[in-house]
């Protein structure tokens, strides 16, 4: 009969504890939801001083990790908390790092925040600044505190965060790309890191199965030169020049028989139909691209970080995207300088050259149409249209057609 019991409790036990991790597994995503759900709310866990930031957090974490992190003390107390259990993670700023929507984001104590620190939820976040929900932020003040309002943080003075055991993290990430259509031109391209001007390089130009695919300093050598192969769809394969002249092996995540993941390593390959070796090639509003594996949505290939992309020899690796400026790529020419990846004319930034002379913007693709108004010089406008060679472009509130014919490609926007 005791064991019968024991049997019993084990099974009520085991019942409770997976029902305990279903109620509170939730996405980044949905993290961030439930903190956007609280804006204009005063939340006062304790009683106490009213509607402080750590309240909001208390009962972000009761409510939706079963954890009471009450008594915790003041908001930069929250960088040495006792955390639950090994699936939360605390993670310290760095140059490169970005929060994920539904981080807990912590600052370190300042005069400004009256030597208590702060602590806010994440929604969205860039290399340069994140938006966050903050309660006591907007008319602070420690007696009653201040609503929850969303806040646009730059990083300055942010520790870093807290990472609760989301479920599926994975699963909910983003595409980057957003279009299945070509976005590069078929062609040799050298291929250089935004971050540290190193070149997409083949160590050592060896042409072998699994010879790491590296960044090194430009050097003229065809480890450099890449063959962007369209094979329908958006999703493009690498040739390596040093391999056929271009026709054989390519770059390639190598899986080594698994699903693509965070981590893995970047190498040169025989070519095959595997989900590793396409990739979309995304153009960004910056004038660079990145490498999105083809067969998962919002990984890409870069350097480990942007310290690595610095160094000759680091080998990429398949990583989430960030944003990061070490994810980022510049398609040049064989001499190593910028060109445009559509060949004559596409879309991208170009730069009125007509010797002084304004250029005419019309209100349609040909000298036959109207002209809406005049272009100086020297202006860089960016063309998100193409018909031959007429590009649509807007200018100082207008928008229409020029002829591509008098400027020169810039690869990034330096003004309007």
């Amino acid at each position: 009969m005791k064991k019968r019991i024991l049997c019993f409790v084990l099974v009520l036990s085991i019942i409770f504890s997976l029902t305990c991790e279903c109620a509170f597994a939730m996405t980044p995503q949905e993290g961030a939801n439930w903190a956007l759900a609280q804006i204009g709310k005063r939340i006062d866990t304790d009683g106490r001083y009213g509607a402080q930031c750590v309240d909001l957090i208390v009962q972000y974490c009761k409510t939706n990790f079963g954890w009471n992190p009450q008594g915790s003390g003041n908001a930069e107390a929250y960088r040495t908390v006792t955390l639950p259990n090994s699936s939360w993670k605390r993670i310290q700023n760095t140059p490169d790092f970005i929060p994920q929507p539904g981080d807990i984001a912590i600052w370190n104590p300042t005069s400004g925040n009256g030597y208590c620190g702060h602590v806010a939820i994440v929604v969205s976040a860039n290399i340069n600044n994140f938006v966050s929900v903050d309660q006591n932020w907007y008319g602070a003040n420690g007696t009653t505190g201040s609503p929850a309002a969303q806040v646009t943080h730059n990083y300055s003075g942010f520790w870093g965060v807290i990472r609760p055991p989301f479920s599926n993290a994975e699963d909910s990430n983003q595409a980057v790309h957003s279009t299945t259509s070509a976005t590069v031109r078929d062609g040799f391209f050298t291929i250089k890191n935004v971050s540290s001007g190193k070149y997409l390089n083949v160590y050592g130009g060896i042409d072998a199965d699994k010879t790491p695919i590296t960044v090194w300093e430009y050097d003229d050598s065809t480890d450099q030169q890449f063959n962007i192969v369209h094979k329908g769809g958006g999703k493009y394969k690498l040739h390596a020049y040093c391999s056929g002249i271009g026709t054989n092996r390519v770059v390639d995540v190598f899986t080594n028989g698994a699903a693509p993941a965070a981590g893995q390593l970047i190498d040169l390959y025989t070519p095959n139909d595997d989900i590793a070796q396409l990739f979309y090639i995304v153009p960004l509003s910056d004038g660079s691209f990145v490498f999105e594996l083809a067969s998962k949505d919002g990984y890409v290939i870069a350097p480990a970080s942007a310290s690595a992309a610095g160094v000759n020899g680091s080998q990429l690796t398949l990583q989430l995207y960030t944003g990061a400026s070490h994810q980022k790529w510049k398609l040049c020419n064989n001499n190593g300088g910028e060109t445009h990846p559509m060949g004559a004319y596409g879309f991208g930034a170009y730069t009125i050259n007509t010797n002084g002379i304004n250029l005419v913007l019309r209100s349609g693709a040909g000298t036959g149409y109207s002209k809406v108004t005049s272009v100086p010089d020297g202006t860089t406008l960016n063309v998100t249209q193409v018909n031959g060679n007429w590009g649509y472009a807007s200018y100082n509130g207008y928008s229409g057609w020029i002829c591509l014919d008098y400027t020169a490609y810039a690869p990034t926007i330096t003004s309007a």
